[in-house]
């Protein structure tokens, strides 16, 4: 879906290439924090006694889990607490 207009679009990459290359990463760095804290906020909102373990799993799963077959997605689950 692309709804935005297209006068915006030009001016919003070109606010962005006046960013240092840091700044960019930064600033993706964030918003990803800010949305794992939503995911992680959600899962423990439905799953109040859930273990810090099990939403690593779990926030694993929301952000990669329809990005890969079974195998790999368990092969991951199997070792994503071994290396948070």
């Amino acid at each position: 879906m692309n709804d935005t207009n297209s006068r915006i679009t030009r001016e919003y990459i070109g606010l962005m290439k006046k960013r240092s290359n840091e700044d960019r990463f930064l600033m993706g760095c964030s918003m990803y924090d800010f949305a794992k804290t939503i995911v992680m906020n959600s899962i423990i909102s439905q799953n109040p006694e859930i273990s810090g373990s099990r939403i690593n799993e779990k926030i694993f799963l929301r952000f990669y889990g329809s990005d890969m077959g079974e195998a790999k997605k368990a092969f991951n689950l199997g070792n994503i607490n071994k290396i948070l």
